[in-house]
């Protein structure tokens, strides 16, 4: 089931049902408690922030709710299907992307060039060796509806090395959308600014 992304159901585009649940979460190692008892909703179109000082368990919780580790109890659901502990590609997969504290582009390539090479390696058939035509130009017109989501058309035809600091990070979050807008969570790190 790896190869399907998770379309939200009626019950979810509804706002009855949260997109991201998160309940009573927590990660042990050994006896310390990184997160301890975290739950949490988060609807559709609704912007969250977690805040703590550095040790609080900020990136622990993202690496639990991305699949990056796996939760000691509790669950994560994602557009009403329980996430917990599937792998983290899994996960981007059905939808749940994230970002990083360190920018990680392509510095030479374009800004429309990095985001292009982000759809692309998330598309079903990217391997295959006819028909990269196709998968070239659904990446590329995926690509450009992320970079006009987000304020970075202007910018397209740019070296992302040369970009300010901030389109950078617009730029990442471009690159970890892959389906129009109304469906993402894109947790990012606490030294991230949202437009």
């Amino acid at each position: 089931m790896a190869d399907a992304a998770v379309q939200p159901t009626q019950d979810t585009r509804a706002s009855t049902r949260p997109l991201l649940e998160i309940d009573g979460v927590t990660k042990l190692y050994g006896v310390l408690a990184a997160v301890d008892n975290v739950s949490m909703q988060v609807a559709i179109g609704e912007v969250r922030a977690v805040i703590g000082p550095n040790g609080a368990g900020k990136t622990t919780l993202f690496h639990l709710i991305t699949g990056v580790v796996k939760p000691t109890t509790g669950r994560v659901r994602f557009a009403g299907h329980d996430i917990t502990g599937r792998a983290a590609h899994d996960i981007c997969q059905r939808g749940l992307s994230r970002t990083f504290q360190l920018t990680s582009l392509f510095a030479e390539m374009s800004a429309r060039d990095n985001v292009m090479l982000a759809a692309q390696a998330r598309h079903p058939r990217r391997w295959q060796p006819f028909g990269g035509s196709s998968i070239f130009a659904q990446a590329r017109k995926t690509g450009d509806v992320a970079l006009e989501q987000l304020g970075l058309t202007d910018v397209a035809s740019r070296p992302a090395g040369l970009l300010s600091h901030g389109d950078q990070r617009l730029l990442e979050m471009a690159m970890a959308m892959w389906r129009p807008c109304e469906k993402y969570i894109v947790p990012i790190g606490r030294q991230t600014a949202w437009p």
